[in-house]
């Protein structure tokens, strides 16, 4: 199985569209996904990611969709709103909503 990693946030236009360019910036595989996304990438995160050199401009915002789960051999969930979710988030990893910034979208 090849290694790939799904990013999740609830809006899938900030935390997790960052993780997903900086990961594969550095040739990892990976997706993200939200479990209520927006209809576009944030700005502020495609300024604080263009700082860094990394373009995250094009990803739309993706549902996460439950039976495609198995694909991922690990799901990080950037957003601490996840546990608000219903019916109740199912992701293993979470890292907090931790942002260059320093705050949360």
């Amino acid at each position: 199985m090849v290694r790939k990693v799904l990013f999740v946030c609830v809006g899938n236009s900030a935390r997790s569209q960052m993780a997903l360019g900086f990961a594969r910036k550095y040739g990892l595989a990976a997706d993200a996904a939200g479990t209520t996304p927006a209809h576009k990438v944030s700005e502020a995160a495609i300024v604080a990611k263009r700082v860094q050199g990394i373009d995250i401009s094009r990803p739309p915002s993706h549902p996460c969709a439950l039976q495609h789960l198995r694909d991922y051999t690990r799901i990080i969930c950037t957003g601490a709103a996840l546990a608000a979710t219903s019916p109740p988030s199912p992701f293993p990893h979470h890292c907090g909503p931790t942002l260059p910034s320093g705050g949360c979208f």
